[in-house]
């Protein structure tokens, strides 16, 4: 008669699982006391311990057995819904920042068109002739109409660009 040399280790993988339940399962069924009473205002407490000089209830708690989520671990649709669900915070969170990328970028282009129109109203509204260059290279200077016009558009830029200050 041989011996068989796997027949320890055999043994030993179902203590193993009957050690592990039994450890889960005397962890989980601690319970505490808890008092419940009302004050002299009305309001209702819960605690640890009674309050002194007054009359409160105890509470009976059930205890809440230790949970190992199986189906979590073993079922394949439930990893298939977490996947889902990380990758929907990730474009969710990936919407949100270009979202916020873009309101800067409508900020800085707001705060440029706004010292744009600032620069460009100061510049109008002196009393120096301004002027362009034609093609021939003489000077073509800005009428008074034109000029209103651009003080016009200036302001109307400012109005829809700048904070009120």
């Amino acid at each position: 008669m041989t011996r068989n040399s796997k027949f320890p280790a055999m043994l030993l993988a179902p203590c193993k699982v009957v050690l592990v339940m039994f450890l889960l399962l005397a962890c989980g069924t601690t319970t505490a006391q808890v008092f419940k009473w009302v004050d002299a205002d009305g309001n209702t407490h819960y605690s640890e311990h009674p309050p002194a000089g007054q009359r409160a209830q105890e509470l009976h708690t059930q205890p809440v057995p230790p949970t190992i989520n199986r189906i979590t671990i073993d079922n394949p649709a439930s990893q298939f819904m977490q996947q889902e669900e990380m990758e929907r915070f990730a474009r969710k969170s990936t919407e949100e920042a270009q979202a916020k990328s873009a309101a800067e970028k409508t900020e800085s282009t707001r705060k440029a068109r706004c010292a744009q129109a600032r620069n460009d109203l100061n510049g109008f509204q002196q009393q120096v002739r301004i002027f362009t260059i034609g093609s021939d290279g003489k000077r073509i200077y800005m009428d008074d109409d034109t000029r209103a016009t651009y003080i016009d558009r200036a302001k109307k830029e400012i109005r829809e660009n700048c904070d009120n200050d």
